[in-house]
């Protein structure tokens, strides 16, 4: 009986999950713009730039996406409570100024990402 409620739990624990990690959530994200740059601060707190991705499509829209990664692993944990988001992250942020290529430089500070574009 002891291990059909440990099977339980566990199957539990994964199906809880995939609900809970699966839902894509959106960054905040603060748009600046200097004389030669536009500069987005993106909070992005427990993510590593690898899993960081971005696309400028012809309308001069950037999507910026990609996965934060739990640091505590399934099967491992009793939730008390749940408010930080893991899993897929996803924004889509029109600018404004037209931007020079697609090159962007990304730089971790704190957990806020700068991401900088030179302006065309």
């Amino acid at each position: 009986m002891i291990k059909e409620v440990k099977d339980i739990d566990k199957e539990s624990d994964k199906f809880l999950d995939k609900i809970l990690f699966t839902e894509v959530w959106n960054p905040a994200i603060d748009i600046y713009e200097t004389e030669k740059e536009v500069i987005l601060l993106v909070e992005l707190a427990g993510v590593k730039a690898k899993d960081i991705n971005l696309s400028l499509d012809h309308d001069n829209v950037l999507h910026i996406w990609g996965k934060r990664r739990s640091p505590i692993r399934s099967g491992s944990k009793n939730c008390h409570g749940m408010e930080l988001h893991f899993g897929t992250f996803s924004r889509y942020v029109k600018l404004l100024t037209p931007i020079e290529g697609k090159k962007a430089e990304l730089k971790s500070m704190n957990g806020i990402y700068k991401i900088t574009f030179k302006k065309k």
